[in-house]
């Protein structure tokens, strides 16, 4: 038996479905088969050709050959059918002087010889499918094996085992083996992010553990350090005879002009992935038939990855590699050029999102140095949403990249434009984000409007996080801002920012004042939907404020203005607070209505933090009518909403009305806990109206448990804050302090 394979790989890890699959082609009963293994460059297919076929070898007796077609060797050209069929020939036995000179009766020689033979054919780095026709087919009784880079079409395969990076715990496997020795066993932690620096590429691995193996003084920490520097990690994953950056060149240098320009500036995207649109506005003034081929080569190339359909990624080590090769290949003029395109781009589009989703938000247009000229059409709302849950991540990453090189106009509109969709979706470190680089960016710019815009947003994200206190000093800066530039409409919004974050710190009479003085800016301009807004903080606050009739007429115009003008965005909160208005005066079936509008209202506008403000108000409401069972079924769905979302007030809030629900219902040991936490949310979210209505009911719970001491303390402390703000339940509280004396028997709240 003759056997031309090269040696066996003496440390294959891994690959156990993808072995499994090859070794399945060459059963017996499946004959004649021919299996293609394709991936990316140095993800390992070579040895698994390699170690499959010696697994495979006595299956076939009458020989194992095997040919480099060098489709992807420095310093080889790619070798000729003609030639590949005189090598497999000449490995096969047969004498130099019957091996024919033509391509064609090389073939027929070959076609011939295998036709009776059980026979194991191993075709290693093919460049395309033409290096292979004239190979193929083989005998029936034959197996032939083709790796290959790129996807091998047309060419009748039994199956193709495309090759990915390994799992984690393999290619920390092969690390291990690869050094040798107990290094890597020694330092779990450096090993596990060395080899995720690689990428978990077979390759990259064995090259960075060959580095070690050559250098007995390094640590394993060492290695991983020197390769944590992004621009020196291709330099680092080279030895004497393997780079990962050349192998990746001979990759991309075969391809034609169009698709080897789009691989390098893919490598520009800031975050993971890309669309066919961001590809686009990247390439230029490419048509979308040849972008479409331009990807497909890359695809097939495998120097792109297709993890979900219709988005384009690339490993690590590939990206490096593309942002590498536009910088030698590209002017600072082109790369500058194309990004700009891209960020208009997502721009563009997330702003047209935007509207979508607030059709009545006034942002006014953006600007932009290109339109782009390809640019998803959203036909509702729900397109608009699923785009901008696709880009999320694409676009924070845009938002950074442009705040820290150079696109300070496009960072702060940027933000702007994504301010309600994190708002809406419950974001908030997302939208906290965004927002604090935008404004380092402008801060840095010197962009006044720029700085107000932000300054309006960032405020209205800390007032809506539960973080009021750092909100006002920013509304008030762009609130000077946009009246010195004579901004109206901004004027407004940062009105409107402030009277919420009045309204979260429990100051009733400037949360009311600075909503009614949005409200007058608004109707100045004839904007229904800001004059409804304004309105709705004003209901919220007299609300708050133990004033809800005050409330109830205000939300009631409210309801009056979006009523006449049309259309469902910020209906469902002007629907909630009026219902909480019923609640407080005690019209509690009128509630329960209104709150189940809002609910069914907010499910088509999505937000989330709204949808469990409402569910929180249903349970106060259900527990009014003594239905306890429905009342903590609501708490339980709104603290399951607003949890994950991280926004402090808000959850003390909710809190706050489950304690009050479960007080009534006489489960005081219930009620103390929810108190006990919104005290300390509140807290920590610095709403000192939160705050003391959580000591509050933690005193009516101790009060209720026999606890006089803890019930004194804890009133005394809401006193001191209530006191502070000025706020009628101060009275309240007195009342409550002054009959404590009497209290010797529990009491549920009423």
């Amino acid at each position: 038996m003759r056997s031309f394979l090269p040696r066996d790989v003496p440390d294959f890890t891994g690959r156990t479905a993808e072995l499994d699959e090859v070794l399945a082609a060459g059963r017996p009963a499946a004959g004649g088969a021919l299996v293609c293994v394709a991936g990316m460059a140095g993800v390992g297919k070579t040895a698994l050709a390699v170690h499959a076929a010696h697994r495979l070898a006595p299956r076939f007796p009458d020989g194992q050959l095997f040919v480099d077609l060098h489709g992807y060797s420095e310093g080889y050209l790619p070798v000729d059918p003609a030639a590949a069929l005189g090598t497999l020939l000449t490995e096969l036995g047969i004498a130099g002087e019957r091996i024919p000179d033509g391509l064609e009766d090389r073939a027929a020689l070959w076609r011939a010889e295998l036709a009776a033979r059980r026979a194991l054919v191993v075709v290693d780095n093919a460049a395309g499918a033409e290096q292979l026709t004239q190979l193929l087919p083989v005998g029936a009784g034959c197996l032939l094996i083709v790796t290959s880079r790129r996807r091998l079409a047309g060419i009748g395969a039994a199956s193709t085992v495309e090759l990915d990076v390994l799992p984690e715990q393999a290619a920390l496997t092969l690390f291990a083996h690869a050094v040798g020795g107990a290094r890597p066993a020694a330092e779990p932690a450096a090993a596990a992010e060395v080899v995720r620096l690689c990428g978990c590429l077979p390759v990259a691995i064995r090259i960075a553990a060959a580095r070690l193996r050559q250098r007995p003084f390094w640590t394993v920490a060492q290695l991983a350090e020197r390769l944590g520097d992004e621009h020196r990690r291709l330099t680092e994953l080279t030895s004497t005879d393997r780079s990962v950056a050349a192998s990746f060149v001979l990759s991309h240098r075969q391809l034609p002009e169009v698709p080897r320009r789009l691989f390098r500036l893919l490598g520009l995207v800031p975050g993971p992935d890309a669309d066919e649109y961001a590809a686009a506005a990247l390439a230029g003034a490419v048509s979308p038939p040849q972008l479409r081929s331009a990807l497909a080569d890359l695809l097939d190339a495998h120097l792109l990855m297709q993890r979900v359909p219709d988005r384009v990624t690339f490993h690590d080590l590939l990206r490096q590699h593309a942002r590498r090769s536009a910088r030698l290949a590209d002017s600072a003029a082109e790369r500058h050029a194309a990004t700009t395109r891209l960020l208009d781009y997502y721009l563009h589009t997330a702003a047209a999102a935007a509207d979508r989703i607030m059709p009545n938000r006034r942002a006014g247009a953006v600007d932009l140095c290109t339109r782009p000229a390809h640019a998803p059409a959203f036909a509702g709302r729900n397109e608009a949403v699923d785009w901008l849950l696709a880009e999320r991540v694409n676009l924070m990453a845009a938002v950074s990249h442009a705040a820290h090189h150079g696109w300070p106009r496009h960072a702060w509109q940027l933000a702007h434009a994504l301010w309600w969709f994190f708002h809406l979706r419950g974001y908030t470190a997302d939208l906290l984000a965004t927002q604090s680089v935008a404004l380092s960016a402008v801060h840095a710019s010197g962009d006044t409007r720029g700085e107000a815009t932000v300054l309006t947003d960032l405020g209205g994200a800390f007032a809506q996080s539960g973080q009021p206190a750092e909100a006002v000093p920013l509304l008030e800066r762009a609130l000077a801002l946009h009246r010195a530039g004579g901004d109206r409409l901004s004027e407004a919004a940062a009105l409107l920012n402030l009277s919420g974050a009045y309204f979260r710190l429990g100051r009733d009479a400037a949360a009311i004042d600075r909503g009614y003085q949005a409200r007058d800016v608004y109707a100045e301009l004839g904007d229904g939907w800001g004059q409804a807004t304004a309105l709705n903080n004003v209901g919220i606050a007299y609300n708050q404020a133990g004033e809800p009739g005050s409330a109830l007429a205000r939300l009631a115009e409210a309801l009056r203005i979006r009523e006449r003008l049309g259309g469902s965005p910020g209906l469902a909160r002007v629907l909630s607070n009026y219902g909480w208005s019923c609640q407080l005066l005690g019209r509690y079936q009128d509630a329960l209505r209104c709150l189940r509008e809002a609910l069914e209202c907010n499910r088509e506008s999505g937000s989330r933090w709204d949808e469990g403000s409402i569910l929180s108000d249903m349970g106060v409401t259900h527990a009014r009518l003594g239905d306890f069972a429905s009342a903590f079924e609501c708490h339980q769905q709104a603290l399951t909403m607003i949890r994950p979302m991280a926004q402090r007030g808000i959850e003390g809030e909710l809190r706050n009305k489950a304690g009050d629900s479960y007080l009534l219902a006489e489960e005081f040991a219930t009620a103390l806990d929810h108190y006990q936490r919104a005290s300390v949310l509140a807290a920590q979210a610095g709403e000192s109206y939160q705050r003391a209505r959580a000591l509050d009911g933690i005193a009516r719970c101790q009060l209720a448990l026999g606890r006089l001491a803890g019930a004194r303390r804890h009133w005394m402390q809401a006193l001191a804050i209530f006191t502070d703000l000025d706020h009628r339940d101060a009275d309240q509280v007195r009342a409550a302090l002054a009959g404590l004396g009497d209290a010797s028997t529990p009491r549920s709240a009423g």
